[in-house]
């Protein structure tokens, strides 16, 4: 495919995600949850400047599965600009948009079936231990082909001289979600019923002083 219009076609649905996002933080208490979420998130990857070590698919994941798909990319976006005041735009910012729809997507999809999930146990556990390895490989694969391809590179020698930071990647996003997963997950569930207008009810176990 001609890179110029892989890239297109990169803008138009990041372009296409920012504007699907924005249904979802249409009042102000859903607005400051993602825009402190994401800062927070960008503000790990700026305070610990080491590459594949970050926070950001974790608190996008958690996000989605406690919040719904559309809050999870939002919550990216927010993340993706703060992260690029430091570490510069290029061909793969688009492509990190496009990767984050993917992991927000999938934390939607799994939302319902995990909603009354004690994240505390080993279930819980489990859970975030399959999907964070899974969404982060496939993350670093969506961004890594479609850049390389746009840089005139071999996707397939950039994967393999990335595979390094890639295994790097999907070892410290896993540890991460796991160990601060539940605690995020439990505040954002039971802060779910409020942002949709309700009241907070206890959801899950609280974590054990």
């Amino acid at each position: 495919m001609n890179a110029a219009l892989l890239l297109l076609a990169g803008v138009a649905l990041a372009a296409a995600a920012w504007r699907w996002s924005m249904h979802s933080v249409a009042d102000a208490s859903r607005v400051a949850l993602v825009t402190v979420l994401g800062v927070t998130a960008s503000a790990f990857n700026v305070i610990v400047p080491i590459a594949s070590v970050e926070a950001t698919t974790t608190v996008v994941l958690c996000a989605a599965l406690a919040l719904g798909a559309r809050t999870g990319v939002a919550v990216a976006l927010v993340a993706i600009i703060g992260s690029s005041v430091a570490g510069g735009l290029g061909p793969w910012t688009v492509w990190q948009v496009v990767a984050y729809v993917l992991v927000a997507l999938v934390g939607g999809a799994l939302g319902p079936a995990t909603r009354r999930t004690d994240w505390f146990a080993p279930r819980g556990a489990l859970v975030l231990g399959v999907t964070a390895p899974a969404c982060t490989l496939a993350y670093d694969v969506i961004v890594t082909v479609p850049s390389a391809i746009t840089l005139h590179t071999s996707p397939t020698a950039a994967l393999l001289l990335g595979a390094a930071f890639t295994i790097t990647h999907v070892v410290f996003t896993t540890a991460f979600t796991i160990v601060g997963g539940p605690p995020l997950l439990h505040a954002l569930t039971r802060a779910r019923p409020r942002l949709d207008g309700g009241t907070v009810v206890p959801v899950g176990r609280a974590p054990q002083a």
